[in-house]
């Protein structure tokens, strides 16, 4: 009976998930969604890493925070970048950037 109680929050849970773009334009990260005119500036956090699957949770300061499933099939030939990029810092802090080795 629990397994059914989870099954149905799991499904609940991803039917609301938000759907829209994920950009990275060179300075920050942005979240756009379809039919919205506003954008949502952020820093995506990898949650869960299933390889093929990421949850990723996109802080977007005042205005929340929003947790979204990115999957390999969406685009697979930008998968490893995106992979690569979440992961990464995009400006690395003062002492890392002191003990990075030549």
């Amino acid at each position: 009976m629990a397994w059914l109680l989870c099954a149905v929050v799991g499904w609940r849970a991803l039917v609301q998930m938000p759907q829209g773009v994920l950009q990275w334009d060179g300075k920050r990260w942005i979240w756009i969604q379809p039919a919205q005119v506003e954008v949502l500036q952020g820093t995506p956090v990898v949650v869960a890493d299933l390889q093929s699957l990421l949850v990723l949770h996109f802080a977007c300061g005042p205005k929340g925070v929003r947790r979204f499933l990115v999957q390999r099939n969406w685009a697979p030939h930008l998968w490893l970048d995106l992979r690569r990029a979440v992961y990464s810092l995009a400006y690395p802090t003062h002492d890392a950037a002191k003990n990075q080795v030549l």
